[in-house]
């Protein structure tokens, strides 16, 4: 998966497995409903040799024993962690810190407001209220 600059050496990649269904609406417009199978986000820093990431997030609709490993889950990447890390010192950038289910905008607006990365528009507040409207009910949050 190949990332994008977003602000200064940040950079952004993401990824989604979708699922399409074909329903019988009364709207042709209302035709089909998509699904989200899984994702991952990964928010990184560059040198310009290589990228480090920094969070990386994960949710997978079906896992396979969500007791052992959560099906929302975030990793923290070594170039956050304390050298060494005051538990599992050796991989607790391998830990799944549970989050649940984060949609794409929540990302987004968490790299505008929190990360300082400049909005391609003045109203990218409302667009993405538009777009958590338009998500089916099982999947708003932001």
């Amino acid at each position: 998966m190949d990332s994008v600059p977003l602000h200064g050496a940040l950079r952004f990649a993401a990824g989604q497995i979708i699922r399409l269904h074909e329903e019988k609406p009364e709207h042709i417009r209302d035709r089909y409903r998509i699904q989200t199978i899984a994702y991952t986000y990964i928010l990184a820093v560059s040198d310009g040799k290589a990228e480090r990431e920094l969070l990386t997030f994960h949710w997978h609709r079906n896992r396979v024993s969500p007791r052992v490993i959560p099906a929302g889950h975030l990793h923290i990447g070594r170039g956050l962690l304390a050298n060494p890390a005051p538990v599992r010192s050796d991989d607790f950038h391998r830990a799944h810190i549970p989050t649940g289910y984060i949609d794409f905008t929540a990302i987004v607006r968490f790299a505008i407001v929190e990360l300082g990365v400049a909005p391609l528009t003045p109203a990218w507040a409302s667009r993405l209220e538009h777009a958590v409207a338009a998500l089916p009910l099982t999947e708003r949050r932001l």
